[in-house]
């Protein structure tokens, strides 16, 4: 049942993220490894498409190889985590639902601005070289 959960969240990370390849305000990368996350805990099979796969594949290679996350990822990400949670407590407006909602968008932003951000400049001088 686990694993099933886990396929299905995966799924959906990757329906936002590849959205976000083409809307400019919904952020590719998190959604791509929230996947890839997913994937791996559930279906090795799946896992190895999605980082492999021509698409999606270099999103969370460049991440994985420590190159991090573009900056614009980032701030998109943070923005719209803010945007549903004051969105959700205007709409339900119960204080306890608020609190927990703020504790885990307080976690979850600085897990954000924690991760590696990808400098621009690194990526293209080491294709030059080659």
């Amino acid at each position: 049942m686990k694993k099933k959960l886990l396929v299905i969240c995966g799924n959906l990370a990757v329906l936002m993220g590849v959205a976000g390849i083409f809307l400019p305000l919904l952020p590719t990368t998190p959604f791509l490894l929230v996947a890839a996350a997913c994937y791996v805990r559930s279906s090795e099979r799946l896992y190895q498409w999605l980082t492999t796969n021509r698409w999606t594949g270099s999103y969370i290679q460049t991440y994985q190889k420590g190159k991090g996350i573009p900056l614009r990822a980032k701030i998109l990400t943070v923005a719209i985590l803010w945007g549903t949670v004051g969105w959700s407590t205007y709409l339900i407006g119960q204080p306890l639902i608020f609190l927990i909602q703020f504790v885990f968008a307080i976690l979850t932003t600085i897990l954000i601005l924690r991760l590696p951000t990808q400098q621009l400049g690194n990526s293209t001088k080491g294709s030059k070289k080659e």
